[in-house]
């Protein structure tokens, strides 16, 4: 568990920029951290490093505890789908989310059409996050997240995945 306690502890870190350092709130906050840690690793394909890492990247990405709570199960759902690493499904999370303008509440929603746009072109979920990062806050022109989407799966069934993709787009 050395992992898991480290990861753990550099979350607490970053979390005490806003908690304060050694309160009895960051206490709290790190306590339902821990917990829901636990509770995900023993529920989903993650194995508890992974998850601590993920609230760890979480954490250093300036989510509060409400966020973490909320982007980690969606994170998770991006991860697998993707078949990728969880903390780098969170940091697409952040990354995209945040250029785009899309709320924590609409998150869920938000991977759902990431997922099956992507699993419906000639691209990978993977890929999908590299041309939204390429592509930054210019994401923002799209009307909303399904003509982004949309954008980026007809970049990718023309031939452009991934960072070309996004900056194809952002050009």
């Amino acid at each position: 568990y050395r992992d898991y306690e480290k990861s753990l502890q550099d979350a607490k870190v970053a979390r005490s920029t806003t908690y304060g350092r050694d309160t009895k709130e960051l206490a709290a906050v790190m306590q339902q951290l821990d917990a829901s840690a636990t509770e995900w690793a023993a529920t989903t394909i993650f194995h508890t490093n992974d998850v601590a890492n993920a609230i760890s990247e979480a954490a250093h990405a300036g989510w509060d505890l409400d966020q973490i709570m909320t982007g980690l199960p969606a994170a998770m759902q991006l991860a697998q789908a993707g078949s990728m690493d969880l903390s780098e499904s969170v940091n697409y999370i952040v990354k995209a989310s945040n250029a785009a303008g899309i709320e924590m509440e609409d998150l869920s929603t938000f991977i759902d059409l990431w997922t099956f746009a992507a699993n419906s072109s000639a691209s990978t979920v993977e890929e999908f996050g590299e041309a939204m990062l390429r592509m930054g806050s210019t994401m923002r022109f799209a009307a909303n997240p399904e003509e982004l989407m949309t954008l980026i799966a007809v970049t990718a069934n023309a031939g452009a995945t991934g960072s070309e993709a996004g900056t194809m787009i952002r050009n």
